[in-house]
């Protein structure tokens, strides 16, 4: 139950965020800017600290751990993107005027992308990780 919880907060404060700072907002595109900028630098850092706490990360298997982390800087932020997408698409449909429409036409489309993008990465992830014996 605490997991259901955790999850629809999640969406709805993803979908909050993406209404309040970029629907319909004019000088999107520097709110934009700023946005992937500070997504960009948050995966580095995130990426750092792996190898920093990971006390063998290139010993055993640095090129595959390479990869990962590679993908990782890629797949974080276009993801993002994607969502900035979503957003982008439901300002062109003018039946959206609110928020609770806003909300809920975003929140399906969130689940249903969400999902396509996780098997999209999975899939590329095991092609790029695989055992050439």
């Amino acid at each position: 139950m605490p997991e259901t919880l955790i999850f629809f907060t999640a969406l709805l404060g993803i979908s909050n965020f993406h209404y309040f700072l970029f629907f319909r907002r004019e000088n999107k595109q520097m709110k934009l800017k700023i946005y992937l900028t500070v997504l960009f630098m948050i995966t580095i850092l995130a990426s750092l600290y792996v190898i920093i706490i990971t006390p063998d990360f290139f010993e055993y298997k640095g090129l595959e751990n390479s990869l990962f982390l590679v993908m990782i800087n890629f797949a974080v932020p276009g993801y993002f993107l994607m969502l900035f997408g979503i957003n982008s698409l439901l300002e062109n449909i003018p039946i959206i005027r609110g928020y609770f429409t806003f909300n809920v036409i975003f929140g399906i489309l969130f689940l249903s992308s969400t999902m396509l993008y996780y098997f999209l990465m999975t899939l590329i992830m095991m092609i790029l990780t695989l055992d050439y014996v």
